[in-house]
């Protein structure tokens, strides 16, 4: 049995989230080749010296019981610090930060409802 900090599993969390596997178990095996650097990196944002990457159900395991808010909080509190250090200033537009998101999979209509949207066929569907 192995015992990660919890800084660390945040960390990994967030890795995660970052490489947007096909499938979340995929993590298991993509990510521990040596040449991808995961571990080192993970130890580096997370300022700890974890030898092992823990598997996908250890993340869950983990992540439950803290829940969503307060993972939210915690990127609240993150991009502040981003902020107040003056990290992001070079990326800044005209004096203020730009917010950029994906939407693509949070609207989608099975009428064409303009000439410009994009399109999704599965199986005998079409979805705009």
């Amino acid at each position: 049995m192995v015992t990660y900090p919890r800084r660390f599993l945040v960390w990994w969390g967030r890795l995660l989230f970052l490489c947007q596997p096909g499938r979340v178990r995929q993590l298991d095996y993509q990510l521990r080749d040596r040449e991808t650097c995961v571990r080192a990196n993970g130890n580096a944002l997370a300022q700890t010296h974890q030898e092992n990457l823990p598997v996908y159900g250890t993340l869950t395991h983990f992540l439950d019981p803290v829940g969503s808010a307060a993972l939210g909080r915690l990127r609240t509190r993150l991009l502040r610090q981003l902020i107040r250090n003056q990290v992001l200033d070079e990326a800044r537009l005209s004096g203020a930060f730009g917010v950029v998101f994906d939407g693509t999979g949070h609207g989608s209509f099975r009428r064409r409802h303009g000439p410009h949207g994009r399109t999704q066929t599965h199986g005998a569907g079409t979805y705009y």
